[in-house]
């Protein structure tokens, strides 16, 4: 579980969080649905990140070495936490920035608790602060302190503010209606005080979402009004199903148009004047455009009007020359981090200043948020030609990299979680209405995955030996490590995008006197398939082995790194024996299939003979 632990946190440093509130666009698409059911991804998520949080102080720990480097961070919600921790993984100091007053942005302050408890944000943040990351609470960028202030305090400053600023319903009488987003945050801080009985909800998104139900959970008898249809809805699917299942009701194709305050009916009750719609042709979002039927218009009364169709970035906070970068968003992206991460949008604004998360992107995934801190923290190194390694790669642990899980071809059925019923979920703002799955329940689950093309190998030649080479490829659009320009699945065959070229192919210089071999064996020369091919950089000073690349090619369905061969070599002088050693050591723990046992005695011996040379 600890190697499962470190490897995922490479590329998610808050699991026990997305393992909660991810909207897993994922699972649809696992290979593994056209076998049984797709793998349980999320409830292993929250597994193990439940487990990475009861050892925070194993797994968050104070880097081995200093950089002298101090970096910036506005904002503590995902992408802000994200940046800050990888950042500090590689040895810089980090500072956060929050202008509330505790970290965690939405998750802390907006998530309600029977998604996400509180405890959970604040065990993460606690964690994350053990690193040596430290937050500075209470504290708001373009009041308390400048952006410009703080990029000449610091080396890089990354703004992760979010999107707080609630888009307006542009109808007349909106100064009546609340906000969502404050609502939320109200009732997060502990004041639960009812708006009303029967509360108008307007909008379609995750916001509206929490907000009815939240308002469910208080007593109110909340009314969704949405301008579309259901599957136009731009929330995630799950919420919108417990919505219905917990009886709030929706009136779909329907815009309020003026609110106003009711006359002679006692209160401060309101008045919304709405229109019924009907859907026409396809807008930019690519949805049926809602129409107004003329004639339609009708008035409905509620004690309150709770407006949520969404949130926007307020740039305000960055200095005006770089504000026109920030709206162009993605279009001025770099490269970005490669690897099994979803992307978020982060740019360089110019000199030291760097914005992400959906303070670009307006609002987005938590996962999306994570991947923009990610991308963030690696333009902040690159910028200050400091080391770009983010991850601990395919090793972080005890340097075995894939292998093949038979029981998956085994059928099994899906782990389920233990949901709380509609019924019980209504009663309570803190219950949280999902369980976690046991440790060993969580084992079982990953077993199931498939590790998508473990049955197939790639053919190619070329790709081997870059790999071998540490080879960059460049494109048109970025710059990617052969390791992972190679390292497609029966999900992703291919990382070029669909306006990328390749233009060149970079290989570093080798070390002086570096024997490179490439060995393939086939059954015949006109076959040019590899059956098993090995490529080999070995590096020796004064007769010890300085440096060794062993990668084996067609026994995978990507170029497999031989790290343990690696390991055994580096520090050592090289020998028959030792080669030979070198050679079961790269096929430990494989596992053949029943008719090609064969090739791991051919790559055994294949390695043997290219570490000779």
């Amino acid at each position: 579980m600890s190697e499962a632990a470190r490897m995922l946190l490479d590329y998610n440093p808050i699991p026990a969080i997305t393992g909660r509130v991810c909207p897993v666009f994922c699972e649809p698409e696992c290979n593994r649905g056209a076998f049984d059911e797709p793998v349980a991804i999320r409830c292993v998520e929250r597994a193990v990140g439940d487990y990475v949080l009861e050892r925070a102080s194993d797994f968050y720990t104070p880097p081995k070495q200093e950089s002298g480097k101090t970096m910036a961070v506005v904002g503590s919600g995902p992408a802000g936490v994200a940046a800050a921790y990888y950042l500090r993984r590689l040895g810089h100091r980090v500072k956060v920035f929050e202008k509330l007053p505790e970290a965690g942005g939405m998750l802390l302050y907006s998530l309600p608790e029977y998604r996400l408890p509180k405890d959970v944000v604040r065990k993460q943040i606690r964690a994350l602060a053990g690193m040596g990351i430290t937050f500075e609470l209470g504290k708001t960028v373009g009041k308390d302190v400048t952006i410009v202030d703080l990029m000449r305090r610091f080396a890089a400053v990354f703004v992760a503010a979010g999107a707080w600023k609630e888009r307006p319903l542009g109808i007349k009488g909106e100064k009546l209606t609340l906000s969502g987003l404050q609502l939320l945050n109200r009732v997060n801080a502990g004041d639960t005080t009812l708006p009303g009985k029967r509360v108008a909800v307007v909008g379609g998104g995750n916001v509206a979402m929490d907000v009815a139900r939240t308002l469910l959970r208080l007593g109110a008898e909340p009314v969704v009004l949405y301008r579309r249809t259901r599957d136009e809805m731009p929330g995630f699917k799950d919420e919108i199903e417990k919505a219905i299942e917990e009886g709030i009701e929706f009136q779909f194709l329907t815009l309020p148009t003026v609110a106003s305050k009711a006359v002679g009916q006692g209160g401060d009750k309101i008045v919304l004047t709405c229109i019924r719609m009907q859907l026409g042709a396809p807008d930019a979002s690519g949805r049926p455009q809602p129409v107004p039927i003329k004639g339609s218009e009708f008035t409905a009364t509620f004690d309150a009007v709770i407006k949520a169709i969404g949130e926007e970035p307020d740039l305000s906070l960055l200095p005006a020359e770089f504000r026109t970068a920030a709206r162009k968003g993605p279009t001025v992206q770099g490269p970005t981090v490669q690897g099994p991460t979803v992307q978020g949008p982060a740019v360089h604004l110019g000199k030291n200043l760097f914005a992400g998360g959906d303070l670009l992107s307006g609002p987005s995934t938590v996962a999306q948020a994570i991947g923009s801190g990610r991308e963030a923290a690696r333009l902040m190194l690159q910028s200050l030609n400091l080391a770009l390694k983010l991850d601990q790669g395919p090793t972080a642990g005890n340097g075995e990299g894939r292998v093949f899980s038979s029981p998956s071809f085994v059928a099994a059925a899906r782990v389920r979680p233990t949901e709380l019923s509609a019924s019980e979920r209504v009663k309570s703002l803190d219950a949280e209405e999902a369980r976690g799955v046991s440790l060993s329940d969580a084992g079982a689950e990953a077993f199931r995955c498939f590790n998508c093309g473990c049955v197939s190998v790639g053919p190619s030649d070329v790709g081997i030996a870059l790999v071998a080479l540490d080879a960059t490829i460049v494109t048109n659009k970025r710059t990617i490590e052969a390791g992972d320009f190679f390292s497609t699945s029966a999900t992703e065959v291919t990382k070029l995008r669909t306006d990328e070229l390749i233009t060149e192919i970079r290989i570093p210089k080798q070390p002086e006197g570096a024997r490179q071999n490439y060995l393939k064996f086939t059954l015949r020369e006109p076959v040019e398939f590899a059956i098993v091919s090995v490529a080999s950089v070995i590096a020796e000073k004064n007769g010890i082995c300085d440096k060794a690349r062993i990668v084996l090619g067609a026994v995978a369905p990507v170029p497999l790194r031989a790290y343990g061969a690696e390991q055994l070599l580096v520090g050592k002088a090289i020998s028959e024996s030792l080669a030979a050693e070198a050679g079961a050591i790269a096929l430990q723990g494989a596992e053949p299939l029943s008719k090609n046992e064969y090739k791991a005695e051919i790559a055994k011996v294949l390695v043997k003979r290219a570490i000779l040379g």
